[in-house]
């Protein structure tokens, strides 16, 4: 892949780059197997004075290892090895108008514009729901961290999305809220550590496990920023690149890749919960439009 459509002339540098990746990938892998002992060291020494931050510590982890039972769709409880693939494209600048018009983030927007088709979706079948749980990458690289290393720092986190706020601006908003506080949460930094205990429980209990934190997530969403401009392979320019991202247990998974001026959505769904992806494509591209309809 290039920038521009004449293909490179000299691909030496490829060696290169994949060593520094091969690199990257072992050092990451170091700090993963390192994260536990760090963890468990820097709780025994917490400070008495710091007693109350190491409580709110742990009842953010407990929050986020806690098994859920069932899904929170009356709908979306089967789910099988299956897969249903669609797509859709929608303008990004009209997105970014309307984050603008509605004074949250991109993400809000694709946040706000999902839910408001699932609560369609769910209404379509005569089943009112007040919310669905979510899983999303939440990004926790700091400001610090602009020239680590290490390659992607996201964890994902998984909590309710209210499905019963009509007006889409207020959708938005109050969705950006709930974003915004699970940035917040202090267990997103000890993740590493939490996983590495969960490995220490052995494969099939630690299986088991993340199987349980996982089983019961009703949809997936994610946000992955492009290159703002056409990029070519082989001299061709590349109209457009649909992402589609792993179920994680979920009924769906609705990911967003922009790319030169539009935001790409790939959907991937399980049959076995979705029968009906058509009608899901539909409900996604109403809600898209009523929540860019407010810029």
């Amino acid at each position: 892949m290039a920038w521009t459509r004449e293909p490179p002339g000299e691909i030496a540098h490829l060696g290169e780059a994949m060593r520094h990746r091969l690199g990257t990938t072992l050092e990451s892998a170091r700090r993963g197997a390192a994260a536990f002992g760090r963890g468990i060291t820097q709780f025994a020494g917490h400070p008495l004075a710091s007693a109350g931050e190491v409580v709110e510590t742990l009842e953010s982890v407990a929050q986020l290892v806690r098994p859920v039972s069932e899904p929170m769709s009356p709908l979306w409880r089967a789910r099988s090895l299956g897969v249903h693939l669609d797509v859709l494209d929608v303008p990004f600048d009209q997105m970014k108008r309307a984050a603008h018009a509605g004074g949250g983030t991109l993400n809000d927007v694709f946040v706000a514009a999902v839910a408001g088709a699932l609560s369609r979706y769910h209404h379509a079948q005569r089943k009112k729901i007040a919310a669905l749980r979510m899983s999303m990458p939440i990004n926790i690289r700091g400001q610090d961290d602009k020239g680590a290393v290490a390659g992607n720092q996201f964890v994902p986190a998984r909590f309710p999305i209210p499905m019963d706020i009509d007006n889409p601006r207020e959708r938005l908003q109050a969705i950006g809220r709930l974003v915004r506080a699970q940035r917040n949460e202090p267990a997103l930094g000890w993740t590493d550590t939490v996983a590495a205990a969960i490995n220490l429980l052995g494969e099939a209990a630690a299986t088991r496990v993340t199987g349980a934190m996982m089983k019961a997530v009703d949809f997936v969403t994610s946000n992955v920023p492009g290159p703002p401009f056409p990029v070519y392979m082989s001299g061709a320019r590349i109209e457009r690149m649909f992402p589609f991202g792993p179920p994680a247990g979920a009924a769906v998974n609705i990911t967003l890749f922009s790319y030169d001026g539009v935001a790409q959505i790939g959907v991937r769904s399980d049959p076995a919960a979705v029968p009906d992806l058509s009608r899901l494509m539909a409900d996604l591209r109403a809600g898209f439009d009523e929540v860019l309809a407010t810029a």
